[in-house]
C-alpha cells in the first residue's frame, strides 16, 4: 500500500516491523519524533518515515482549544515544536504551540480536560501512567502492534491483551517500567523474564516537565538488574524507567513524571496545581515541609506535598484483615485520640491517616504507606569470580545487627544487596556493579 505525503517529495510504502531493517538503534519517526512501533510508511529512495497514525492525521481538524478556526497541518523537517501563530499546527511536534508559550503536555491536559484527575487513587493498581499515554497517544485502536522491539531489551516483545489468571504472574510479575504488579494488556519476552506495561512501552523518548523547564528529560532504563536509582520528587527509589536531565541529572520515575499538572482530591474543594515554591510550605496532609507540592491557587492555604498526592485511597496490610481506608481530618466519628498501631505514637488530629472502621485501628500513612525500595525489582542471580557461589540480589531488611558487604565493609541497615544463599558474603549494590563493568564484553 503507497502514499502520497505532502510532507516528502517521494512516495511512502506502508511496512510491518518484520520488513523493516531490525538495526539495534532507535528509529524515530519524521513526524513526532517518537520512538516507531507497529506499523509505519518508508520512502524506498531515503530514510524518511512516518508511523501509520501520523502519516494518516487529516491536514486540517475543528479544535476545542481553538474553535474560532480550524487548525492546519504543516510540515517542517527535524524539528519537534514551533512557536507559531494559531491556527495553524506543525506537523513534526509532538502538540500544538501557540504563538506566546510553548504549550508542554500537561498544559494541554489541563485545556482539553475539563475533569482533572481526581485523587486518592482507588489503590495500587491504578496510576496516571495509562491516562497520561492515552491523553498525547493518536494511536488507532485497530492498529496495535502484536510485537515491538523497546530500547530497553535486546529481544522483540509480544503484545499479552488477556489478564492472566495464573497467581503467580499476578502477585510476582513486575513491569519493568514502572515496577507495579504486571497486568494486561502488557508485552512479554518468549526468551527471557522480561514483562513491560503497553502503556509503558509507549511512554514518549523524551519530555518537558514543568518541574523542570530549563531541559528537556529523556526516557532512560537500568543497565543491570540490581541497578536502581532514585527519584527527585517524591524520593523514593527505583528500578523501572526514569525520565533524566543530562545536563543536570534531575530525574523523575514514571509514576511522578506521568502526575497531571492540576488534579481534584478529596480532601480539598478546589482544585490543586503541581508548582514548585521558591519558599518552603508545611503539607495539609503530613506536615512535613517541602518545595514542591500541588497547591490551591484560590485560597491558598492547601498544599499536598507529593507523597500525600500518591497515597492511594485504600490499602492492604497485614496488620488488619480488612483494607484500611485514608481519612482526613475533621474525624467525627471517632471522638477519642488516635494511636498508631505501629509505632505506638499519637496521631495528630490534624492531620492525615489510614484507618479501619471495623477494628478501631489507626495508622500513621508514613508508617504503613511510606517505602522507599517500594518500586525496586527484586530477584535475579549473579556469578561473581572472587566466590563460588551464586549471589541473589535481596532487601536486607531492618534488623539488630547491620549487614556489612564482603567487599568494601560498608554496613547499612535496609539496604539492597547482592547476597549468597549459602555462606555470609554478599556485596553491596557498588562493589556489585565494579565487579560487572570490570567483566570483559561479552559482544
Amino acid at each position: 500500500m503507497e502514499m502520497e505525503h505532502f510532507s516528502h517529495e517521494h512516495p511512502l510504502k506502508l511496512t510491518d516491523e518484520a520488513q523493516r531493517n531490525k538495526r539495534d538503534e532507535e528509529i524515530l519517526c519524521d513526524g513526532c519524533r517518537e520512538s516507531i512501533i507497529g506499523s509505519a510508511y518508508t520512502c524506498s529512495e531515503c530514510e524518511y518515515i512516518l508511523h501509520k497514525k501520523c502519516a494518516e492525521l487529516p491536514k486540517e481538524i475543528n479544535h476545542p482549544m481553538h474553535i474560532e478556526h480550524p487548525l492546519t497541518l504543516l510540515s517542517i523537517p527535524n524539528k519537534k515544536m514551533f512557536p507559531i501563530a494559531a491556527p495553524r499546527v506543525h506537523f513534526g511536534s509532538t502538540i500544538p504551540v501557540l504563538e506566546k508559550e510553548p504549550l508542554t503536555l500537561r498544559a494541554v491536559e489541563e485545556y482539553l480536560d475539563s475533569n482533572l484527575m481526581n485523587f486518592p487513587l482507588p489503590d495500587k493498581s491504578v496510576d496516571a501512567i495509562s491516562r497520561y499515554v492515552k491523553l498525547i497517544s493518536l494511536e488507532d485502536v485497530n492498529d496495535i502492534a502484536r510485537e515491538i522491539f523497546h530500547p530497553s531489551h535486546k529481544h522483540p516483545l509480544i503484545l499479552l491483551d488477556v489478564q492472566s489468571d495464573d497467581a503467580e504472574m499476578i502477585n510476582t510479575k513486575l513491569c519493568r517500567g514502572c515496577s507495579r504488579p504486571i497486568s494486561a494488556p502488557f508485552y512479554t519476552c518468549r526468551d527471557c523474564n522480561f514483562f513491560l506495561h503497553k502503556c509503558c512501552a509507549e511512554l514518549p523518548r523524551e519530555i518537558q516537565h514543568p518541574l523542570h523547564a530549563e531541559h528537556p528529560l529523556r526516557q532512560s532504563w537500568p543497565k543491570y538488574f540490581f541497578s536502581y536509582t532514585n527519584c527527585d520528587l517524591c524520593k523514593k527509589f527505583t528500578s523501572g524507567f526514569v525520565f533524566r536531565c543530562s545536563t543536570c541529572n534531575f530525574r523523575l520515575d514514571v509514576h511522578c513524571a506521568c502526575l497531571p499538572k492540576a488534579i481534584k482530591h478529596d480532601a480539598h474543594d478546589h482544585p490543586l496545581k503541581l508548582e514548585a515554591q521558591i519558599s518552603i510550605n508545611r503539607c495539609s496532609g503530613c506536615n512535613n515541609f517541602t518545595r514542591t507540592m500541588y497547591g490551591c491557587a484560590t485560597c491558598s492555604e492547601f498544599n499536598l506535598a507529593i507523597c500525600c498526592v500518591n497515597l492511594s485511597r485504600t490499602f492492604k496490610h497485614e496488620w488488619d484483615h480488612h483494607p484500611l481506608t485514608l481519612s482526613y481530618p475533621p474525624f467525627s466519628y471517632h471522638p477519642d485520640e488516635f494511636i498508631c498501631e505501629i509505632c505506638e505514637e499519637d496521631i495528630h488530629p490534624n492531620y492525615w491517616l489510614y484507618h479501619c472502621r471495623q477494628c478501631d485501628q489507626s495508622f500513621h500513612t508514613n508508617c504503613i504507606h511510606f517505602d522507599r525500595y517500594s518500586d525496586v525489582k527484586f530477584g535475579g542471580t549473579l556469578q561473581v569470580q572472587n566466590h563460588p557461589h551464586p549471589l541473589v540480589y535481596v532487601r536486607k531488611s531492618k534488623s539488630k545487627f547491620p549487614s556489612i558487604c564482603s567487599q568494601c565493609g560498608l554496613s547499612r541497615y535496609d539496604w539492597p544487596v547482592l547476597e549468597c544463599a549459602r555462606c555470609n558474603f554478599q556485596l553491596c549494590h557498588n562493589c556489585g556493579y565494579r565487579i560487572v563493568e570490570s567483566l570483559p564484553s561479552t559482544s
